[in-house]
């Protein structure tokens, strides 16, 4: 009886998290312009209540039923079998209770760092609709529901990036981000294309779709997920406002490709594919971090390097493990994000971590939340980051993979503690150490947010090993067991090292980084080039003589009559079809990807 009501009560509590997040939304596009700081207060209180509601009943009928999820539920149907179905599953309540907690602290973040923007309140409407799309795509039960969730973070991605409209950079950034993505949509469009000729399910598995489909999907993951030859957009993206980077690299868009090739991983035939991708974005974004001086800049391609441990974790066929360090990451990620905006703001905004130094900008507060979250990043033993990381490393002791491979993780986890050493250093110096205190910071009584997610840096991983993931244990000599505190160790020395390289070794790999972009962009224009006369002889010919002159020469007023009344009878048609369609629910037997 208790899990019966806290099914429905899950379902029912997410569709009033996400009708009233809607009216939120339309709320603050509506009076927006005009909101004064009580409604502001009570809009807040409102959003809050419903995540913690939200977040409540999921946790407990996630862990009263057995830490298998609730189910799925499906809406609509008929003669036309269109169906809204909401799953919630093992990996949804997870990413729910994970991504509400950590978007409830950036919301609060943004309310205050924004506070004083002109435009406020579009911002804000913007902020949670992107929230909405991205917690629509993880409820997605098929495959019209997931494409709709994945268009939608990927526009609100580009208003958000580009919110500061008096900035070429910043418009520039979204738009480069929209264009990397589009390429990645067009695979995505391509195999829901063929998912839906050939009538398989999210979750289901079938012969077509492993040889035409995956393809494609693979493309839209890779591109959305930010790996190798997709990357630059994601650290170019750190043009937007701090709270957009946070909510966009730490739980949300850029973990939306793993997340789907987590859900999909069964269907895929070339795993060696997934490792390659997933070591040398793991490297490529390690290197690039390490000589970069802007402190957003390390944070992002920080972000890239992580998005390919995960896709790394998913090609040695531990997709479990990969959505483990999903979770952890969200807390120590988005943590670094704030506290760099809090930073950057009392540094006068400088983003040089050169000029960061010794000048102003980090308080005792600031720089031990620093301290924490990156040391989590780099694997410190027993905070959150340690746990995902040592088990990923004792998985690589444990069977037989490709030694290249192998060798660029493990020179990737290196990477990850020398750019973090060069960070701490370079921005705190000795100050976090030794307590001295300098201007700049927020009040120790308004940072709360922050207080929330360091709770999460240190504990989360401990507990979600203790009570959710399970992982076979590897029997291993005891020097091996202790390669994860070589590798910290190591990486935090060369971290040191590493901030007083010569000027010339840092031009040298300037140099070599400069030529990345352009080169590949270059290429790209060629092929644009060649597809745009392509398409000024066939659009301009065919598709014009077919469709707009055609269609001029028959455009009658009778046609337009007869037009308008089956548009009209064709949506009453569809709205009657769903209404008598009813609802159904079903366990989660049938949709658990691979099962």
């Amino acid at each position: 009886m208790i899990s019966v009501v806290l099914v429905y009560g899950a379902f029912g509590l997410l569709g009033v998290f996400l009708v009233g997040q809607l009216c939120v939304v339309l709320g603050l596009m509506v009076f927006g312009t005009g909101l004064g700081g009580v409604y502001k207060q009570l809009v807040l209180v409102f959003y809050k209540g419903m995540v913690l509601m939200l977040l409540l009943v999921i946790f407990f009928s996630f862990f009263v039923l057995g830490g298998e999820g609730v189910g799925v539920i499906s809406v609509g149907g008929g003669w036309l079998g269109i169906k809204l179905e909401f799953l919630l599953d093992f990996y949804t309540c997870l990413f729910f209770l994970v991504g509400g907690y950590v978007s409830w602290s950036i919301v609060d973040f943004s309310f205050g760092y924004m506070g004083g923007e002109v435009g406020y309140g579009k911002f804000c409407w913007l902020l949670l609709l992107f929230l909405f799309f991205m917690m629509w795509l993880v409820v997605s039960g098929n495959f019209l529901m997931l494409f709709v969730g994945w268009e939608g973070v990927g526009l609100l991605s580009f208003l958000l990036i580009s919110w500061w409209l008096q900035r070429s950079e910043a418009i520039g950034s979204g738009l480069q981000a929209v264009l990397y993505n589009r390429v990645g949509d067009f695979g995505v469009m391509v195999w829901m294309c063929s998912m839906f000729f050939s009538g398989v399910g999210l979750c289901e598995d079938d012969s077509f779709f492993v040889l035409s489909g995956s393809v494609f999907l693979f493309f839209g993951i890779i591109a959305k997920s930010s790996q190798f030859f997709f990357h630059p957009w994601l650290p170019n993206a750190m043009e937007g406002p701090t709270p957009v980077s946070s909510l966009l690299h730490s739980s949300t868009m850029v973990v939306a490709g793993v997340f789907l090739l987590i859900r999909v991983v069964s269907f895929f035939d070339g795993s060696w594919l997934i490792l390659l991708f997933g070591s040398v974005t793991a490297f490529w974004g390690g290197v690039c971090a390490v000589f970069q001086v802007d402190f957003k800049k390390i944070v992002a391609f920080s972000t890239t390097s992580q998005l390919g441990f995960m896709m790394f974790s998913v090609g040695l066929g531990m997709e479990i493990l990969a959505f483990f360090h999903m979770m952890v990451h969200a807390f120590f990620k988005a943590l670094i994000f704030m506290v760099s905006g809090e930073v950057i703001h009392g540094s006068q905004n400088y983003q040089d971590v050169r000029k960061v130094n010794g000048f102003v900008g980090v308080s005792n507060t600031m720089g031990m939340l620093l301290l924490f979250s990156v040391f989590s990043m780099m694997g410190f033993p027993f905070l959150s980051g340690f746990v995902s990381k040592d088990i990923l490393l004792e998985c690589l002791f444990g069977g037989f993979f490709n030694r290249w491979v192998v060798f660029l993780f493990f020179v990737s986890a290196v990477l990850t503690c020398v750019y973090s050493g060069g960070l701490l250093v370079s921005v705190c110096g000795p100050l976090v150490f030794f307590g001295t205190k300098i201007m700049g910071g927020s009040r120790v009584w308004g940072l709360f947010f922050l207080y929330r997610l360091f709770v999460g840096v240190v504990v989360v991983g401990l507990f979600l090993l203790g009570t959710v993931f399970t992982f076979s244990e590897e029997v291993l000599f005891f020097f091996l067991k202790l390669v994860p505190l070589v590798v910290f160790f190591v990486g935090i020395c060369l971290g040191f090292f590493a901030v007083g390289l010569s000027s010339s070794v840092v031009r040298a790999y300037g140099f070599f980084l400069g030529f990345y972009n352009p080169l590949s962009h270059k290429c790209a224009l060629w092929v644009s080039f060649f597809y745009s006369h392509f398409l000024l002889v066939f659009d301009g010919k065919v598709f014009e003589e077919m469709g707009p002159q055609g269609i001029r020469k028959v455009w009658t007023g009778l046609f337009f009559l007869v037009y308008v009344l089956f548009s009209i009878f064709l949506f009453i048609f569809c709205l009657y079809s769903i209404a008598t369609s009813g609802v159904e629910y079903s366990s989660l037997g049938p949709y658990i990807c691979g099962e």
